[in-house]
């Protein structure tokens, strides 16, 4: 910036926003719900998305390995025994 100064002056576009609220409810509810196999977490946390909301989304794979890396699939796939059920499609 010109005066200096290190503050991040841009808006978060509302897509990015509703991106990043979409993604707490996916690790809320994996960790509310620690039964249900991600596929159903995705499915019950996702819902119908806006053009623009869906083109920001990560990749489902990549939200797989959010839940992977927040504990769901490893107490999921202890808990049921089926560890790659969700994570194929």
């Amino acid at each position: 910036m010109a005066d200096g100064t290190s503050k991040h002056l841009d808006a978060a576009a509302p897509a990015d926003i509703e991106v990043r609220k979409i993604v707490a409810g996916i690790k809320r509810r994996a960790k509310d719900h620690p039964n249900e196999p991600p596929a159903r977490v995705l499915a019950a946390s996702v819902g119908v998305l806006g053009e623009e909301v869906a083109m920001s989304m990560p990749e489902r794979r990549n939200l797989i390995q959010n839940l992977c890396c927040c504990g769901h699939v490893k107490l999921w796939s202890l808990k049921s025994g089926h560890f790659g059920s969700g994570l194929s499609r």
